[in-house]
């Protein structure tokens, strides 16, 4: 896109080739980079490619954990300034306005149930899962709530699209393209259970000959040709003085209760209390 603030590497405009082959053909899919090698951007680049040639009437949906709304937010207003973006969060979210005179709105998973009727009632172009092992379990508020979402086109973002065992795959991609992998229960007796527990490496290549057009996965090690040279920051921080005095107030309290308790149960039976100091500390 020519209003992205960026310079795409061969690997990222593959990807956003790729997201963009999806949404011609009406499909959803999971980008499941490791981190660090750029799923925001590509996925900014692929909503600029879609403002730019005139299909984002409808407002996008970025679902991600609270702790990365400031990165989101930050990384869209330095690559994709054009992007009218908005962050709903907060105790006074519901003062101000929702996905009006927005391009991009940014919201957090713990929302998704409480303000479900604004999710359910608002038409979107695109929903992003970011952080999408989030919905690993079906039958969470969050994962019904996202798979019931109107949207044109839906894709999730993550390193780990499978951690524990195949169950969390098919609620990605129930999300994805409901239906796509069966019911639940179907989905069991020809997948699940046969590769889990009987080790059928037949139903093993079906699943995957099917999944894996719909999921782009890539590696540090696989790239890292295309990586910059990393680079090592050390900044040592100094406590101010309230902090400093606190942390030392804290500090004497804890040791003081740490050597009771080894005095008197000995350092087998005080584990919890040193654990305890450690995390105030």
């Amino acid at each position: 896109p020519a209003s992205l603030q960026a310079e795409l590497r061969p690997y990222q405009r593959q990807g956003l080739n790729w997201l963009q082959f999806l949404r011609a053909h009406h499909l959803g899919g999971v980008l499941a980079d490791d981190m660090g090698l750029g799923k925001t951007v590509q996925t900014l680049a692929h909503l600029l490619r879609e403002q730019e040639d005139g299909r984002l009437d409808r407002p996008c949906l970025v679902i991600a954990p609270v702790s990365l709304l400031g990165n989101w937010r930050a990384e869209a207003a330095r690559f994709a300034p054009s992007l009218r973006t908005r962050v709903w969060h907060g105790q006074g979210r519901h003062g101000t306005a929702f996905a009006e005179d927005c391009d991009l709105l940014i919201a957090p998973y713990s929302l998704l149930q409480r303000d479900k009727e604004r999710w359910l009632a608002q038409p979107w172009h695109i929903v992003v899962l970011d952080e999408a092992q989030h919905i690993k379990n079906a039958t969470t508020h969050a994962a019904q709530v996202v798979s019931a979402l109107d949207a044109r086109q839906r894709l999730a973002l993550t390193g780990t699209p499978l951690e524990n065992h195949l169950g969390e795959l098919w609620s990605l991609y129930h999300f994805l393209m409901p239906g796509f992998l069966g019911s639940h229960k179907r989905f069991g007796e020809l997948f699940r259970t046969p590769i889990e527990k009987l080790g059928d490496t037949d139903a093993l290549a079906r699943l995957r000959q099917r999944v894996t057009p719909f999921m782009l996965r890539r590696t540090k090690d696989v790239v890292a040709q295309e990586l910059p040279p990393l680079i090592e920051s050390v900044t040592r921080v100094t406590l101010a003085s309230k902090q400093a005095d606190l942390y030392e107030t804290i500090r004497l309290a804890t040791e003081k209760a740490v050597r009771e308790a080894l005095a008197a149960k000995g350092l087998a039976r005080s584990q919890i209390q040193v654990l305890d100091a450690l995390l105030k500390l």
